[in-house]
């Protein structure tokens, strides 16, 4: 046992039992849908109940006292953990500094990120650390937060190196992000990095770089260490997979194309990027061999006292790589795994990998409180488990490829599980793929980038070589990737029905599991695939008849409308760099996570970025059948080439009629806001009107053209509610039981103007808004019961608030 002197029969048979019950109390607090008063007041309520649970098992002397310790147990890690969240919570900057131009001084705390937006503009993201206010700010809870910047410039980009200290003046804003059904939660991903603020440098004027004090030098050390193997390594490399290089050494995915990214989904290997604990593990055990090795040198000198050394090198070994990694959640599970390994061999004892891998989660929940939202986490505890389940006591069989086949088929099978529940595909290639790619990234591109690391740090010679040792071999690992990606794609992903079906899914879907991964002398593996063929193609809860969501996507538009098994999607959202569009991060998550497997039509009211800019990444990720566009001549060539949209159009999809009533053929209008698409759908006394960005002279011409409804059920408001629009008469004839505003978070634009929710609420209708209540679901059941509700209250969240 890893405790020699614990010799008590609860050390000996309840220690993982009270490990995982802490485990289960740290998970909870970041998994309950509460608000943040409510989150604090659980958090006291168990620090009380907790601490009465441990005076009832100090007192007991029975067989059941272990049950108020786990049940106190849990409690206390719960109250802990709670507390923990809501400080990070309360940490963000208040709401009355978003806005403001602040003049702070700030150290950089990591490795800068450079972008290229447009002809000549570059921007800089990098974290920050406020150290002292500027001359005449009274902002005293600023110091010491940590903000996520950017900072733009033209020519060339802002140098910046970890340490180094700035004045400049800011402009911040509290952390957010969108909120939609399905979608990435990343205002919790900036707090599980403990970032206070996000913002950006607002002027160049009174920017100065500061003299380092001497106190900060050498905590910048392994940031500063990663910048120089960036610089020395990759800056000046030719390679097409010299993105993919600088993720597998120093952690930084910033350089990989999207198109990179889809090859490594579809072939099943973006964990290879993620510096998992496969390349942890391969490091420590490097370090280990190299202890192994000058242990047995100086056990020449010394026969006794060097069995620390192979431990300790492997414990060194590991912690640095994750150091260069960035200590991501997979990075932290293999290290505490990695250090608790080593100690039981220095010690010579034998203990339980599984008493080690609930250590593991412990410690890793014990660092990140919002690690339970993060999917990263899931994947990397459930691959190991699953490994861990599926090859501990089994005997072995010879040959190293059957063992690579077995391993992968694993991980296929077993991952299927926790791949659905959090919406991503199975890739049928998985286990091709990684029969090749781990075996070649494991042996020879990650020691060949560590040793032309280690070369460039010393100064040896070498570098050069051991760099494009790893760049030809990952370029012959590229085009194996490629070819599968491209021949097999079709067939690829099974036609998994999305997680819908609450914790009955969920225990089929681990029932399913244990069954499979069962020893083959148990006779349950055929249940096992009977459970988890019922978990994957489960038949979800038939859909309503007709569901419009207008997306959270920031400041833009985009709604998608579902009408039994046809999809319609109306405009895109923003494009804000060749690597990220709301169409790809917002739109098509949303779409899988409802199991929409293509877009019959889509419809793009009018140029402007904020409705149009999604479009390319949206029909990158998912089939899109056709598209209707306002000003089709205005949108980038592509290989769907829109129809014009124009009064008139009509079409029927499952009993619902969808029509165009603007714009007139021929229009000619200044204003590319007028040329907006406006569409009519309805479904028996059920009238929704979308009306993209047209301002108050098109509602007048609507209104005296006849075309519109006396009264609808649904309105998308006009220009996100921006002044141009909504005039009286318009709000007055429309008379929307519900007004939808689709508006971005203290926009700059001051969308929606007060006078326009003044005008809709005078008029009796319900406001909602995406920038307050995230996405935004309205839906119509066969009997014509409606609903209709934001995300952020459907399933709100402590950081919401």
């Amino acid at each position: 046992m890893i405790f020699p002197r614990a010799r008590t029969a609860f050390f000996r048979s309840h220690l993982m039992v009270l490990l995982l019950s802490i485990a289960a109390g740290l998970l909870t607090p970041a998994l309950l849908m509460m608000n943040l008063s409510t989150i604090e007041r659980v958090v006291q309520a168990s620090s009380i109940t907790a601490s009465l649970f441990f005076c009832l098992w100090w007192g007991l002397k029975t067989q059941w006292r272990i049950l108020p310790l786990l049940l106190g147990g849990y409690l206390a890690a719960l109250s802990i953990q709670g507390a923990q969240l809501v400080a990070r919570i309360n940490a963000q900057i208040p709401t009355g500094f978003e806005g403001q131009t602040l003049a702070v001084r700030f150290v950089v705390e990591s490795l800068p990120v450079v972008k290229v937006r447009g002809d000549n503009r570059f921007v800089t993201q990098f974290y920050a650390r406020v150290t002292q206010l500027g001359a005449g700010e009274q902002n005293a809870s600023l110091l010491g937060k940590r903000l996520r910047l950017s900072w733009y410039a033209t020519g060339q980009a802002i140098d910046l190196s970890p340490g180094q200290h700035w004045h400049a003046k800011v402009r911040l804003r509290r952390p957010r992000g969108t909120v939609n059904p399905g979608g990435f939660d990343y205002q919790a991903w900036l707090l599980s990095h403990n970032i206070s603020a996000t913002g950006y440098v607002y002027s160049q004027a009174g920017v100065v770089q500061l003299e380092e004090r001497a106190e900060w030098r050498g905590r910048w050390a392994v940031q500063q260490a990663r910048q120089t193997l960036a610089h020395a390594l990759f800056d000046n490399s030719a390679s097409p997979q010299i993105g993919l290089l600088r993720a597998l050494l120093i952690g930084d995915k910033s350089a990989i194309t999207q198109a990179q990214w889809d090859v490594l989904r579809a072939t099943g290997t973006v964990h290879l990027m993620a510096i998992s604990g496969l390349h942890i593990g391969l490091v420590a055990t490097i370090g280990f061999a190299i202890g192994a090795g000058f242990a047995r040198v100086l056990a020449i000198y010394r026969p006794a006292g060097t069995t620390w050394l192979a431990p300790v090198l492997a414990c060194a070994f590991a912690f640095s790589y994750a150091a260069l990694a960035g200590f991501e959640i997979p990075t932290q599970r293999a290290c505490i795994m990695v250090f608790c390994f080593s100690l039981v061999a220095w010690r010579g004892r034998q203990v339980s990998f599984w008493l080690i891998y609930s250590l593991a989660l412990v410690g890793v929940l014990a660092i990140d409180p919002f690690a339970p939202v993060s999917g990263g986490f899931w994947l990397s505890f459930a691959a190991v488990a699953v490994l861990g389940f599926g090859l501990l006591g089994r005997a072995p069989r010879d040959g190293v490829l059957f063992s690579l086949v077995r391993v992968q088929a694993l991980l296929l099978v077993g991952m299927s599980v926790p791949l659905t529940l959090i919406g991503l595909p199975v890739p049928l290639l998985g286990v091709l793929a990684n029969l090749v790619a781990v075996p070649l990234v494991s042996f020879i591109v990650v020691p060949a980038l560590m040793l032309a690391g280690l070369a460039s740090i010393t100064g040896s010679y070498g570098d050069d070589t051991m760099l494009n040792l790893a760049a030809q071999a990952m370029q012959v690992l590229w085009s194996i990737l490629s070819w599968l990606h491209t021949t097999a794609s079709p067939v690829n992903e099974l036609p998994i029905t999305p997680f819908q079906g609450g914790g009955v899914r969920i225990a089929i879907g681990v029932a399913a599991l244990i069954c499979i991964l069962a020893p083959r002398g148990s006779h349950l593996r055929s249940p096992g695939v009977a459970l988890l063929l019922l978990f994957l193609f489960h038949r979800p809860p038939p859909s309503p008849l007709l569901r419009i969501t207008h997306l959270d996507v920031q400041q833009g538009l985009a709604v998608v409308i579902e009408a039994g098994d046809y999809t319609l999607v109306y405009d895109t959202g923003a494009r804000y760099s060749p690597e990220f569009d709301m169409g790809d991060r917002v739109v098509a998550p949303y779409l899988a996570y409802v199991g929409r497997q293509q877009v019959d039509r889509v419809v793009i009211s009018h140029r402007d970025n904020d409705h149009a800019g999604g479009f390319a990444g949206l029909s990158g990720a998912i089939p899109v059948t056709s598209v209707l566009a306002g000003e089709p001549d205005q949108l980038p060539r592509s290989e769907h080439m829109p129809l014009p949209c124009e009064q008139g159009q009509h079409w029927q999809a499952n009993r619902v009629e969808f029509e165009v009533v603007w714009p007139p053929v021929n229009l000619v209008d200044a204003k590319p806001n007028n040329h907006s698409c406006v569409l009519l759908v309805r479904y028996g006394s059920t009238v929704i009107l979308i009306a993209g960005d047209i301002e108050q002279s098109v509602e007048a011409d609507l209104l005296t053209a006849g075309v519109l409804p006396s009264k609808v059920t649904l309105l998308s408001v006009p220009h996100h509610g921006s002044k141009t629009s909504s005039s009286g008469q318009f709000v007055s004839q429309m008379d929307p039981e519900f007004a939808v505003i689709s508006a971005g978070y203290n926009n700059r634009y001051g969308h929606p103007h007060r006078d326009i929710r003044r005008r809709y609420t005078q008029q009796g209708a319900r406001i909602f808004r995406t920038d307050l209540d995230g996405g935004i679901s309205f839906s119509l059941q066969e009997d014509g019961v409606y609903h209709i509700e934001g995300e952020r209250h459907r399933r709100p969240r402590p950081w919401f608030d």
